[in-house]
């Protein structure tokens, strides 16, 4: 093979007369005239192609070469072993630079005529010849799917010079399309990706900074008298303006119907036919400013999520400017697409930009995050400035459901996918920028990423803050019921008589984002009333597209389906322009570049709805729950309570807390022991939940006189607590509904008919007075009806039950529950059986009754306690 490849052009070396068969055709050759390569020609113009290195070998055991013949001698194989430096001189090489391998054959300048002989500064291909040396590949794949790899002269490369990194890309001016980017002088020779954020604590921390859009507002919103423009039949919109009103509408809602719909009509289908009607006029070209408006005045919503003061104020007006920029290009590819963005998380870059970039010009790595297998979310891929010492990187953080997680934790290796360099603007498309690209083959991840890459900056919590208004909760309902099924057996028979317990049952979606916030006010005396308002000027503007929406796509859908008449779909597709020119200017102002919202107030508890009384008590509690989701399902895992200043119930007394299944079965919580002001319930065995759980709080064991009644109050405070143990969520982002307050309160009546044996108390005063101070508590003096009778066993009980007892009034009336009124019903009572001395031996018997009243009442009295049967034997 190598002989026929030396002698191929060679003549005079076939013999003539030779009857040449391959593949079962026959040549006879010519003689002196013929050469390998004519040989070659002559059988492929009958059909059997073959190469000049083939056709010597199929023909080996045949004479055909000329005896006595001259040929050339094919080249011995050589083998050239070269020293490479460990470092090889690079200060003078261009980032990137071509790699070019080539084996150059040079005579000695004696050996060549003179004739040949090059006076200037390129050598005569006589004098030298330079033959290309391509990269080493090796085969990858099944023989089916079979492909060429230069993964083995990669790894070779990186071993030899661990400062290069080989890349592909089309290569300018004929070039070879293999380069090299170096990480050494010169070159790219310090990356860092750092957490440009410290968060203040119980120790300090550093994390990334983390951006999201702000909602358009914080409330439900309610406009009267809003002016909109009615669509007619025929696609146009009316001339006047018909007054609409709204009423506790999420502006969010109508914000991303308007973007999407941006984005459908300037796809290729719509835009093209718009284009094509010349009865449209420039409402494309509106569209097109439009969203160019658009993608700017809606990213400059995005706003720190955490409210964590940044020492250096112009640091984090550029962090802010910069995230604006980046998430401002996602908008400006889809309006949809960007505007869905849960976050975007930002790192600060510092670099030593490199000397020797092309043509001067700046240069970029680009690259992306891979999320661990099983993630709930997904990282945009992001740029690395290379021409400025400090810069920031963002990744958007997009997750499926947000409504789960109030944060993430996320993992930051960054993986080099490109090169972006001679970057340049092109002035004349507004924000473009142009630049060659050369791709990391393969790319720097891992052990393949240089020393001075130093791009992993780890684990971060990010917080998922929600921008839509969150729904109400609704009370179910609340309740007071006896602590006790009874007066209790033993030295203190009525010492549960008087407790009562307050219940309230709500339901919630209950977000991961979400608190509700459960205010209990106890001794409530009246009523007030609520207010609320809330109103921006975007909200007109989408509004006013969003109440003819359904009507305008009803035709222009007609530019790809051919439904409706084209005069209608023109006329929509103008009217669509004039609305979404108004919404983007309308959307500009909303978010001028430096704005700062005021912060708004907590939510309101009942105490907004509500005059306190005598002894008013009121307990706010901030309640959240935590589920978890596996393949099974999602479960109810626990739920944290955290009190505010004023504790967690009356006298510091944690409630209990129950989870109602879809059968309206209880099933209670295990609580954990307190931590600060918190409390966790766990959920033991897990139940599942879906829909919006059911959670009932009860407050047990409070005294009817101390606590007389009840009311309660639900909120729901949205993105409050993003991060448990990082900075507040900065104010703009967080959402509170109006209280749901509960219609009326709620009050005790403790009814006790079952006799209770006073008598070992000691005298009737004695027992009288240790029974009322029981009742009474510390309340002060309620007023009472007490009522005495005498008493006598006709037939006796069993065990220590009552008998067949006849009872005989003595007194009836109301009375001050003073220190003195036990002594005041004693003497009653002792004076009339001085007067009247009944038989008292065995049966004779006093029984009191006493009912208490609230002071809190007006008008009407409201009773909290009746014990019927409090008996004293005489015997």
């Amino acid at each position: 093979m190598a002989f026929g490849l030396a002698n191929a052009g060679v003549t005079g070396i076939i013999a003539p007369e030779v009857d040449l068969t391959v593949d079962g055709m026959t040549i006879t050759t010519i003689g002196g005239y013929d050469s390998i390569n004519t040989l070659v020609t002559r059988f492929a113009a009958g059909g059997t192609t073959l190469t000049a290195a083939e056709l010597t070998s199929r023909l080996a055991g045949v004479a055909f070469l000329r005896r006595g013949a001259r040929v050339l001698l094919p080249p011995a194989p050589l083998t050239i072993d070269v020293v490479l430096p460990g470092k090889p001189p690079l200060s003078d090489t261009t980032l990137p630079f071509p790699l070019t391998v080539a084996l150059r054959l040079a005579r000695p300048r004696v050996l060549v005529s003179p004739e040949f002989r090059t006076q200037g500064s390129s050598p005569h291909t006589v004098e030298q010849a330079e033959a290309p040396v391509p990269p080493y590949v090796t085969g990858a794949g099944s023989p089916q799917q079979a492909s060429l790899t230069l993964e083995s002269f990669e790894r070779s490369f990186r071993n030899a010079f661990p400062e290069l990194r080989l890349a592909t890309g089309h290569a300018p001016e004929g070039g070879t399309d293999l380069s090299v980017v170096s990480f050494a002088e010169g070159g790219i020779t310090d990356v860092r990706l750092m957490p440009g954020q410290a968060w203040q604590g119980a120790s300090t921390r550093k994390a990334p900074r983390v951006f999201a859009l702000r909602p358009l507002s914080r409330e439900l919103v309610s406009r009267v008298g809003v002016p909109v423009r009615l669509l007619s039949p025929e696609g146009t919109l009316a001339r006047d303006a018909t007054p609409m009103d709204f009423l506790g509408v999420d502006v969010e809602v109508w914000a991303r119907r308007l973007l999407t719909d941006i984005d459908l009509f300037l796809t290729a289908a719509y835009a093209t036919a718009v284009r094509n009607d010349q009865g449209t006029g420039d409402a494309l070209a509106r569209v097109i400013a439009a969203k160019r408006t658009l993608a700017g005045a809606v990213a400059r919503g995005l706003w720190p999520v955490l409210d964590a003061a940044d020492p250096d104020a112009q640091a984090e007006r550029d962090a802010r400017e910069a995230a604006v920029e980046q998430l401002a290009g996602e908008l400006a590819v889809g309006l949809s697409d960007g505007y869905g963005t849960t976050a975007l998380v930002q790192y600060d870059v510092h670099v030593a930009p490199p000397s020797n970039c092309v043509a001067g010009r700046p240069a970029r790595l680009h690259g992306t995050v891979a999320s661990s297998p099983g993630a709930s979310y997904s990282l945009s891929s992001s740029g690395i400035d290379l021409s400025r010492p400090v810069s920031r990187t963002g990744f958007l953080l997009r997750l499926s459901d947000p409504r789960w997680q109030s944060n993430v934790d996320i993992d930051i290796d960054y993986e080099v996918l490109d090169l972006e360099y001679e970057i340049r603007a092109e002035p004349q498309v507004g924000g473009y920028e142009a630049g060659r690209w050369l791709a990391f083959r393969p790319p720097l991840s891992g052990d393949r990423k240089p020393a001075a890459l130093q791009v992993t900056p780890g684990r971060a919590q990010v917080p998922v803050p929600l921008r839509a208004y969150p729904a109400p909760p609704v009370l179910l309902g609340q309740a007071a019921g006896a602590s006790a099924a009874g007066p209790s057996s033993g030295a203190e028979p009525l010492s549960g008589a008087p407790l009562w317990t307050y219940s309230v049952t709500y339901t919630h979606e209950h977000a991961a984002q979400d608190e509700v916030w459960v205010t209990v006010a106890f001794n409530v005396s009246a009523e007030a009333a609520l207010s609320g308002t809330g109103d921006d000027d975007v909200v007109s503007a989408l509004a006013a597209y969003g109440c003819v929406a359904e009507g305008l796509w009803s035709h222009l859908a007609g530019y790809v389906s051919g439904a409706g008449t084209p005069a209608a779909r023109a006329n929509a597709a103008v009217a669509f322009g004039e609305l979404v020119e108004r919404a983007a200017e309308a959307w500009d102002r909303r978010w001028p570049l430096r704005a700062e919202d005021p912060p708004v107030p907590g939510p309101a508890g009942p105490s907004a709805a509500t005059a306190r009384g005598p002894g008013h008590v009121e307990a706010t509690l901030r309640v959240h729950v935590g589920h978890l989701s596996d393949e099974g399902g999602t479960w109810l895992d626990a739920v944290e309570l955290t009190a505010l200043a004023d504790g967690p119930g009356p006298g510091g007394t944690w409630p209990e807390v129950e989870y109602l299944d879809m059968e309206g079965h209880a099933v209670r919580l295990v609580p954990d022991t307190p931590v600060g002001s918190s409390r966790t319930y766990r959920c033991t065995p897990r139940v599942p939940t879906s829909g919006r759980p059911r959670l009932r709080l009860h407050w047990p064991n409070l005294h009817v006189m101390s606590y007389q009644n009840a009311r309660a109050a639900l909120s729901v405070c949205r993105n409050s607590r993003l991060v448990p143990d990082g900075p507040p969520t900065d104010e703009q982002f967080v959402f509170r509904t109006a209280p749901a307050v509960a219609p009326d309160v709620v009050t005790p009546f403790l009814v006790w008919d079952t006799p209770v044996d006073i008598s070992a108390a000691g005298s009737i005063e004695e027992a009288l007075s240790a029974t009322f101070a029981t009742f009474t508590g510390a309340s002060g003096s309620p007023s009472a009806v007490v009522s005495i009778d005498y008493g006598f066993e006709l037939v006796a009980g069993e065990a220590e039950g009552q008998g067949l007892v006849s009872r005989l009034p003595i007194a009836l009336a109301p009375l001050d529950m003073t220190p003195t009124a036990a002594t005041t019903v004693a003497r009653v009572a002792s004076d009339w059986l001085l007067d009247n001395d009944p038989p008292s031996a065995r049966g004779g018997m006093l029984i009191f009754s006493i009912k208490l009243f609230s002071p809190l009442s007006q008008g009407t009295r409201q009773p909290l306690l009746w014990m019927s049967q409090l008996v004293y034997r005489l015997s």
